[in-house]
Protein backbone atom coordinates (compact mmCIF):
# COMPACT_ATOMS: atom_id res chain seq x y z
CA UNK A 1 0.00 0.00 0.00
CA UNK A 2 2.97 2.81 0.90
CA UNK A 3 3.95 1.88 -2.92
CA UNK A 4 0.89 2.80 -3.96
CA UNK A 5 -0.02 5.58 -2.54
CA UNK A 6 3.18 7.12 -3.89
CA UNK A 7 2.73 5.64 -7.23
CA UNK A 8 -0.92 7.77 -7.29
CA UNK A 9 0.89 10.59 -5.81
CA UNK A 10 3.65 10.78 -8.60
CA UNK A 11 1.21 9.98 -11.21
CA UNK A 12 -1.59 12.90 -10.37
CA UNK A 13 1.43 15.49 -9.90
CA UNK A 14 2.89 14.53 -13.11
CA UNK A 15 -1.00 14.93 -14.92
CA UNK A 16 -1.46 18.59 -13.06
CA UNK A 17 -0.25 22.05 -15.23
CA UNK A 18 0.44 25.08 -13.43
CA UNK A 19 -2.16 27.66 -13.51
CA UNK A 20 -0.58 29.96 -15.75
CA UNK A 21 0.00 26.95 -18.45
CA UNK A 22 -3.85 26.59 -17.76
CA UNK A 23 -4.25 30.06 -18.23
CA UNK A 24 -2.52 30.57 -21.26
CA UNK A 25 -4.23 27.31 -23.44
CA UNK A 26 -7.38 27.86 -22.69
CA UNK A 27 -9.08 29.72 -25.66
CA UNK A 28 -11.50 31.67 -23.68
CA UNK A 29 -9.37 33.21 -21.47
CA UNK A 30 -9.14 36.83 -22.53
CA UNK A 31 -6.02 37.36 -21.11
CA UNK A 32 -4.56 34.91 -24.10
CA UNK A 33 -2.77 37.08 -25.83
CA UNK A 34 -2.24 41.17 -25.58
CA UNK A 35 -4.11 43.31 -27.94
CA UNK A 36 -2.85 43.45 -31.22
CA UNK A 37 -4.28 47.27 -31.79
CA UNK A 38 -1.49 48.94 -33.53
CA UNK A 39 -0.52 52.46 -32.68
CA UNK A 40 -0.25 54.92 -35.23
CA UNK A 41 3.20 54.68 -36.66
CA UNK A 42 6.05 57.66 -36.34
CA UNK A 43 5.61 58.14 -40.36
CA UNK A 44 2.14 58.36 -40.02
CA UNK A 45 2.26 61.10 -36.87
CA UNK A 46 4.66 63.01 -39.05
CA UNK A 47 2.66 63.35 -42.07
CA UNK A 48 -0.53 64.28 -40.33
CA UNK A 49 1.39 67.24 -38.52
CA UNK A 50 3.05 67.93 -41.87
CA UNK A 51 -0.11 68.76 -43.43
CA UNK A 52 -0.86 71.44 -41.17
CA UNK A 53 -3.90 74.08 -41.27
CA UNK A 54 -4.67 77.17 -42.67
CA UNK A 55 -4.77 78.78 -46.46
CA UNK A 56 -1.00 78.45 -47.24
CA UNK A 57 -0.45 75.44 -45.05
CA UNK A 58 0.82 73.35 -47.77
CA UNK A 59 2.17 75.49 -50.01
CA UNK A 60 6.03 75.12 -50.69
CA UNK A 61 6.50 79.43 -51.05
CA UNK A 62 3.89 78.85 -47.78
CA UNK A 63 5.90 82.05 -45.81
CA UNK A 64 6.34 84.41 -48.73
CA UNK A 65 2.91 84.20 -49.43
CA UNK A 66 1.27 85.53 -46.51
CA UNK A 67 3.79 88.04 -46.16
CA UNK A 68 2.70 89.45 -50.11
CA UNK A 69 -1.21 88.95 -49.29
CA UNK A 70 -1.06 90.79 -46.42
CA UNK A 71 0.44 94.20 -48.95
CA UNK A 72 -2.32 93.80 -51.43
CA UNK A 73 0.28 94.89 -54.36
CA UNK A 74 -1.15 95.46 -57.56
CA UNK A 75 2.03 94.95 -59.27
CA UNK A 76 4.41 92.62 -58.18
CA UNK A 77 8.70 93.07 -59.24
CA UNK A 78 11.02 89.78 -58.84
CA UNK A 79 14.67 90.10 -59.24
CA UNK A 80 15.50 86.48 -59.44
CA UNK A 81 12.79 84.72 -60.63
CA UNK A 82 13.86 80.99 -60.14
CA UNK A 83 11.87 78.50 -61.80
CA UNK A 84 8.13 80.26 -62.01
CA UNK A 85 6.95 78.60 -59.00
CA UNK A 86 7.25 81.79 -56.74
CA UNK A 87 5.96 84.25 -59.21
CA UNK A 88 2.73 81.89 -59.71
CA UNK A 89 2.16 81.57 -56.39
CA UNK A 90 2.29 85.08 -55.37
CA UNK A 91 0.54 86.27 -58.23
CA UNK A 92 -2.46 83.85 -57.05
CA UNK A 93 -2.16 84.85 -53.46
CA UNK A 94 -2.68 88.42 -54.36
CA UNK A 95 -5.38 87.82 -57.42
CA UNK A 96 -7.60 85.97 -54.76
CA UNK A 97 -10.27 88.68 -53.93
CA UNK A 98 -10.62 89.21 -57.91
CA UNK A 99 -8.06 92.14 -58.56
CA UNK A 100 -5.80 92.07 -61.34
CA UNK A 101 -1.80 92.07 -60.57
CA UNK A 102 0.58 93.16 -62.95
CA UNK A 103 4.13 90.90 -62.30
CA UNK A 104 7.47 91.93 -63.82
CA UNK A 105 10.48 90.27 -63.66
CA UNK A 106 14.26 90.92 -63.53
CA UNK A 107 17.00 88.10 -64.44
CA UNK A 108 19.74 86.72 -67.01
CA UNK A 109 17.89 83.27 -66.85
CA UNK A 110 19.36 80.62 -69.59
CA UNK A 111 22.77 83.13 -69.19
CA UNK A 112 22.97 82.53 -65.44
CA UNK A 113 20.65 79.60 -64.38
CA UNK A 114 18.94 76.29 -65.70
CA UNK A 115 15.54 78.17 -67.04
CA UNK A 116 15.08 79.60 -70.32
CA UNK A 117 13.46 82.90 -70.62
CA UNK A 118 11.02 81.06 -73.18
CA UNK A 119 10.30 78.26 -70.80
CA UNK A 120 9.63 80.89 -67.74
CA UNK A 121 7.07 82.88 -70.03
CA UNK A 122 5.16 79.99 -70.98
CA UNK A 123 4.92 78.84 -67.10
CA UNK A 124 3.46 81.78 -66.35
CA UNK A 125 1.36 82.05 -69.55
CA UNK A 126 -0.08 78.64 -68.52
CA UNK A 127 -0.88 79.80 -64.92
CA UNK A 128 -2.70 82.78 -66.79
CA UNK A 129 -0.25 84.97 -65.86
CA UNK A 130 0.70 87.90 -68.63
CA UNK A 131 4.34 88.70 -67.65
CA UNK A 132 6.86 91.38 -68.58
CA UNK A 133 10.39 90.26 -68.55
CA UNK A 134 13.87 92.33 -68.37
CA UNK A 135 16.15 89.56 -69.40
CA UNK A 136 19.20 91.89 -68.04
CA UNK A 137 21.82 91.98 -65.80
CA UNK A 138 20.37 93.61 -62.14
CA UNK A 139 21.34 97.08 -62.76
CA UNK A 140 20.59 97.16 -66.64
CA UNK A 141 16.63 95.35 -65.59
CA UNK A 142 15.83 98.14 -62.83
CA UNK A 143 17.07 101.05 -65.32
CA UNK A 144 14.64 99.52 -68.13
CA UNK A 145 11.67 99.00 -65.61
CA UNK A 146 12.24 102.68 -64.19
CA UNK A 147 12.11 104.10 -67.88
CA UNK A 148 8.94 101.67 -69.03
CA UNK A 149 6.89 100.86 -65.57
CA UNK A 150 8.48 103.26 -63.04
CA UNK A 151 7.21 101.65 -59.42
CA UNK A 152 6.29 98.16 -58.01
CA UNK A 153 3.60 97.91 -54.92
CA UNK A 154 5.90 94.81 -54.16
CA UNK A 155 9.82 93.91 -54.93
CA UNK A 156 11.21 90.58 -54.06
CA UNK A 157 14.93 90.08 -54.37
CA UNK A 158 15.48 86.32 -54.46
CA UNK A 159 19.13 87.52 -53.22
CA UNK A 160 18.79 90.72 -51.30
CA UNK A 161 22.25 90.40 -50.09
CA UNK A 162 24.15 90.57 -52.78
CA UNK A 163 22.15 93.09 -55.23
CA UNK A 164 22.29 95.86 -51.80
CA UNK A 165 25.81 94.92 -51.42
CA UNK A 166 26.24 97.18 -55.07
CA UNK A 167 25.93 100.65 -55.02
CA UNK A 168 23.76 100.98 -58.26
CA UNK A 169 21.49 97.88 -57.89
CA UNK A 170 20.69 99.67 -54.91
CA UNK A 171 20.36 103.11 -56.07
CA UNK A 172 18.32 102.07 -58.35
CA UNK A 173 15.93 99.78 -56.33
CA UNK A 174 15.29 103.12 -54.09
CA UNK A 175 14.11 104.61 -57.23
CA UNK A 176 11.50 101.78 -58.12
CA UNK A 177 10.11 101.95 -54.92
CA UNK A 178 7.58 104.22 -53.63
CA UNK A 179 6.05 105.10 -50.04
CA UNK A 180 3.97 102.37 -50.31
CA UNK A 181 6.41 99.83 -51.90
CA UNK A 182 7.13 96.96 -49.79
CA UNK A 183 10.25 95.38 -50.42
CA UNK A 184 10.84 91.51 -49.19
CA UNK A 185 14.40 89.59 -49.27
CA UNK A 186 15.41 85.79 -48.85
CA UNK A 187 18.45 85.52 -46.87
CA UNK A 188 19.05 82.02 -45.48
CA UNK A 189 15.77 80.76 -46.53
CA UNK A 190 13.76 82.82 -45.13
CA UNK A 191 11.29 85.39 -46.47
CA UNK A 192 11.41 89.25 -44.82
CA UNK A 193 10.53 92.44 -45.26
CA UNK A 194 13.27 95.00 -45.50
CA UNK A 195 12.76 98.28 -43.54
CA UNK A 196 11.32 101.09 -45.85
CA UNK A 197 13.69 103.53 -47.82
CA UNK A 198 13.78 106.89 -45.80
CA UNK A 199 12.86 109.61 -47.57
CA UNK A 200 16.41 110.86 -48.11
CA UNK A 201 17.36 107.92 -49.69
CA UNK A 202 15.15 108.55 -52.04
CA UNK A 203 15.62 112.19 -53.32
CA UNK A 204 19.89 111.47 -52.87
CA UNK A 205 19.10 108.68 -55.61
Amino acid sequence: MPLLKLWNAIWGSAGEQPAGEQASADPTNPQKTPSKTASPSRRETNKRKSKGFGLFASHPHSGLCKLAAATEARSVLEIGVGDGSRAIAVVEALTKGGSAVRYFGIDQFELAGPVSLKDFHRSLRAAGIQPQLFPETVSRGLIRFLHTVGRADLVLLSDGPKILDDPLSGTLLSRVSGPGTTILCLQDDVWSPLPTLADGQRRAA
